[in-house]
């Protein structure tokens, strides 16, 4: 990130801050710098955390992006950051056809083609939604120029669309709204699932990630969202808020909503994190489909920011919502 884009990212989390907290711009804007140095947090971070109106002395049990990037390089395989080496690893739980324009012979490339007239084009090695598109076969003049525009964007690896449950199509119809689910894998082989959530999408983008303008909101062990709102950190202005209660789109209260297929998801990634012994730590990001639970993808660096954000405090009966300790106490040991 460019020094303008991290000066114009702090300037807005301290207002937002400001507003929060009654603290001034001086004292925040030295509690964020003495936040990095002293915990390891990115701004993100300190805003996801609500670090500005946190009781100090819980800061401690949050796992910020610094110490993250530290223990994942650890413990995770990080040569399977390749999605469609990913993909080759756990193949049976993504249930689509998925075929890769480098190593898939042609045959089976225009096969897909004609299955998927609508498909999804990633490119190998990627995060936040970036290197994603969604593509449609008559857009273009032929098979050949698909192929030869896929080739020069390096979005090697094809995917079928994924139809996602009707109930999802109530909170967003525009993308599939994806359950996050974090796994730690002890020396046991016994999976801890840290605190889920739901990405939901607040605009017509294909993609529900924060990074597109997406929200997430936490879901309860019943498979019920447990927070009344939607939670953005993508902040466009001065007023905007970071608790959004009413879905734009679909004017939808998330409180209380019902999830299909909920426990199925969370079976599936224990099933998966036992099999996917080379990483201790991962995200899984879940589709909702009318047949059960897909897996779009898993992520060997997972953001956490998400799984411990200070408003879950309030729809959890705990003091703070840091994971540190509880993974600690999972795998026996300290991660710095």
């Amino acid at each position: 990130m460019k020094i303008k884009e991290i000066l114009k990212e702090l300037i807005l989390t301290i207002d937002i801050e400001k507003r929060r907290s009654n603290k001034s711009f001086i004292e925040l804007f030295f509690d964020i710098i003495y936040s990095r140095f002293k915990y390891g947090t990115i701004v993100c971070d300190y805003m996801a955390y609500g670090f500005s109106i946190l009781p100090k002395k819980y800061r401690k049990y949050y796992l910020t992006s610094h110490q993250l990037i530290k223990f994942v390089n650890s413990v995770n395989n990080r040569e399977i950051d390749n999605k469609y080496l990913s993909y080759e690893l756990l193949k049976p739980y993504y249930k689509r056809m998925i075929v890769n324009i480098e190593k898939d012979d042609l045959e089976s490339i225009y096969d897909f083609l004609n299955k998927n007239k609508s498909f999804f084009a990633k490119k190998l090695v990627s995060s936040g939604g970036y290197g994603v598109k969604y593509l449609k076969t008559s857009d273009f003049k032929d098979y050949s120029s698909i192929i030869d525009y896929l080739r020069k964007e390096e979005l090697l690896m094809l995917e079928e669309e994924i139809i996602q449950h009707a109930e999802l199509n109530k909170l967003n119809p525009s993308c599939i709204n994806t359950l996050r689910i974090v796994s730690v894998l002890n020396d046991k082989n016994e999976v801890l699932v840290l605190p889920a959530i739901i990405r939901v999408g607040l605009n017509n983008n294909k993609v529900d990630n924060v990074s597109f303008g997406g929200s997430y909101t936490l879901i309860g062990d019943e498979g019920k969202i447990i927070m009344p709102g939607f939670y953005q950190e993508n902040i466009g202005g001065k007023n905007h808020n970071l608790i959004i209660p009413i879905h734009p789109v679909t004017k939808i209260n998330p409180l209380n909503f019902k999830l299909p297929y909920y426990q199925e998801s969370v079976e599936m990634v224990k099933e998966m994190a036992k099999l996917n012994t080379s990483c201790v730590l991962v995200g899984w990001d879940i589709a909702l489909s009318d047949s059960g639970p897909k897996l779009l993808e898993f992520n060997t660096f997972p953001g956490i920011d998400m799984n411990q954000n200070y408003y879950f405090i309030s729809n959890s009966n705990k003091k703070h919502s840091g994971v540190k300790e509880i993974i600690e106490k999972h795998l026996g040991r300290s991660i710095g």
